[in-house]
């Protein structure tokens, strides 16, 4: 049975699944899963030794949406878990970010206190972080100055 769990409409859906598994999406591997772009969505979808693959999505599915309700927490949009296709799949914003280690000596001071300061904001709120570190899992936004964390698979509300 086909799912959405989020904000996306089922025709969406069903063109992402079908790019998916024709494998024609442009992407970047990481780790467990692969992360494919387009002008709208970033789309993250198991590659196939991932194990437990639908949990892991739809984790980080409500970690996300959890960190977007923190006020002072930069994430990207986290639209819908998908399941019921060929493979799971997360759809989310699309950032431009630049990477930690690509920015100059101010914007790594900037960069490095937002990354404290935000850190600090999720552990108040109960979250623990995974796999990310200033050099991990998180970028500058172009377009506000913000540092940006993402992949959340890893992570775990300790209530």
């Amino acid at each position: 049975m086909k799912k959405i769990i989020g904000n996306l409409d089922i025709e969406t859906a069903e063109i992402y699944a079908e790019l998916i598994k024709r494998n024609v999406l442009e992407d970047e591997f990481g780790g467990e899963f692969i992360v494919a772009f387009n002008a709208s969505h970033a789309i993250k979808y198991p590659n196939p030794l991932t194990t437990d693959p639908e949990k892991k999505l739809l984790n980080e599915y409500g970690i996300g949406k959890a960190l977007k309700k923190i006020k002072g927490v930069f994430v990207p949009e986290i639209h819908a878990f998908c399941n019921g296709w060929n493979l799971p799949f997360l759809v989310q914003q699309t950032l431009n970010l630049t990477p930690y280690d690509n920015l100059n000596s101010n914007q790594k001071i900037k960069a490095e206190n937002q990354y404290l300061k935000q850190m600090e904001l999720i552990k108040a709120h109960g979250i623990i972080s995974g796999d990310t570190s200033i050099h991990d899992n998180c970028g500058v936004r172009k377009f506000d100055g913000n540092l940006y964390l993402y992949d959340f698979t890893d992570w775990r509300e300790i209530k």
